[in-house]
Formats: C-alpha cells, structure tokens, sequence
C-alpha cells in the first residue's frame, strides 16, 4: 500500500506540522503517516495471531483490541473528518463527548462466536472480566457474559472523570460524564461550570441539551457524580439543572 507518491509526498492534502511547545517532532506528511501507524498496527496484531496459531494457542487465547480513546488531532492529522475518524460523533481525545470515550472493542480467538454486540462497557471493568475468566468466580464489574453471547447484568451506571493538567489546558479544567441508561450528563470545568444533559438512544451525535426538559435526571446523575468528585469540585454540582 503507497502512502506517498515515491518522492516524499503523501497521497493526502498535507499541511507539514513544524511542531509546538508541547508536540516537539517535525512531521512532513502526518495523514500519511496516520495511515501507514495504522496499516502497521493491523501487521502487528496479525503476527500476534499467527503465532498463536503456529503454536497451537490460538484456540486458548482471547484477543481483547481495542482504543484509549477517539481521535487525536494533535501532531498536525488536524480534523477528524478528513478519515471520519469519529463517525460523525462529537469531541475527540481528552472530551467526554461520545467522540472522545465510544470507542469499538473487538474481541476474538478462544472459541468465541463471531457476532456484533451493542452492549455499552467501560475499560475498566476489564480487570474484572479477566478475573473472571481466569477463576470462573463472578466478578460485579466483569462483561464475560457479554463475549460469550449470554445475557449480562449492566452497571448501575457508568461514570468518567477526565482531570486536565493545568500546565497544558489551563483553562478545562475537570470533567466529569455520567451514563446511566439512555441518559448521559457532562460537568465541565472549573472556569465557568455548567452541565449539559444528552440522550444517547435518541441522539448518539449529542446535539440536543435536555438540561431543563428532564430536570429530573439532572438531579439524579449529579447526585452520582457528588459520590466520585473531588474535593475541591463538590462545591460545583449544586442542586439545580445547570
């Protein structure tokens, strides 16, 4: 696969990135060089596999892929709409949008089905899962159920808390997203605090705020978020549906 036209130009609108105070490397071509991290990543992750298969393995390992979070547009890549990188969904890397923190999980090898599942979990009740699969002793966050097609019990609720660092946006401040059901309520930062209130069966894309419609739930997920906030942000998620 070409990436670039073999005198050094990428096969993409480029626009060279020179590097700043906090992404230092000079980068000619980044979509480009997007592209071939990308093509090298799925090189990498079929090695992984064949390996396994060489060995025998294969059929006693699961295969969990998946991201950190959505797009980044540092490094000069620019917009997520030039790849659809996001799929239309708003915000990227360090937002608690959708477009920051709905990423796909893939997993396979182990036995497992193929089958597309629209089942919502966090990373972190990875631990968990594997716990489980290891010791065949359920674990509460654990989505086991989830890979093997079965019926599993959701979280009560899903909760996110993104800290900025105050040396690279100072102005962010924390913030923190709560999932629970179709509804999902952002608290952003610090410098001017205001929450807004989503309805993900409805609106996956987060255009529309239901702050003042479903009251009602705003209260209720700002309640949940009091139970995991810092100190110093408990004074920002009053009793009201702003």
């Amino acid at each position: 696969m070409l990436y670039t036209d073999g005198k050094g130009n990428g096969n993409y609108p480029e626009k060279a990135w020179k590097g700043n105070d906090i992404f230092r490397r000079h980068v000619d071509d980044p979509r480009a060089t997007l592209a071939r991290m990308i093509t090298r990543l799925d090189v990498h992750v079929k090695w992984v596999v064949d390996v396994l298969k060489e060995r025998g393995l294969y059929e006693n390992t699961i295969i969990i892929f998946s991201s950190d979070n959505g797009h980044h547009t540092a490094g000069g890549v620019g917009s997520y709409d030039y790849f659809d990188s996001n799929a239309g969904l708003r915000g990227h890397k360090r937002s608690l949008h959708e477009g920051g923190i709905r990423v796909p999980t893939i997993a396979f090898g182990g036995g497992l089905k193929s089958r597309d599942v629209d089942t919502r979990l966090a990373q972190y009740q990875i631990k968990d899962t594997l716990e489980e699969m290891l010791s065949g002793r359920h674990q509460s966050k654990s989505f086991w159920n989830v890979f093997r097609g079965r019926s599993a019990q959701q979280l009560d609720h899903l909760y996110f808390h993104f800290l900025h660092e105050s040396t690279l946006y100072p102005t962010d401040g924390s913030v923190q997203a709560v999932i629970k059901g179709d509804w999902k309520l952002i608290r952003y930062g610090k410098d001017g605090p205001y929450t807004r209130l989503y309805n993900l069966k409805n609106d996956h894309y987060e255009n529309k705020s239901y702050n003042h419609e479903r009251c009602d739930i705003v209260l209720e997920l700002k309640h949940i978020m009091n139970q995991y906030a810092l100190k110093d942000d408990l004074e920002l998620l009053k009793g009201n549906c702003d």
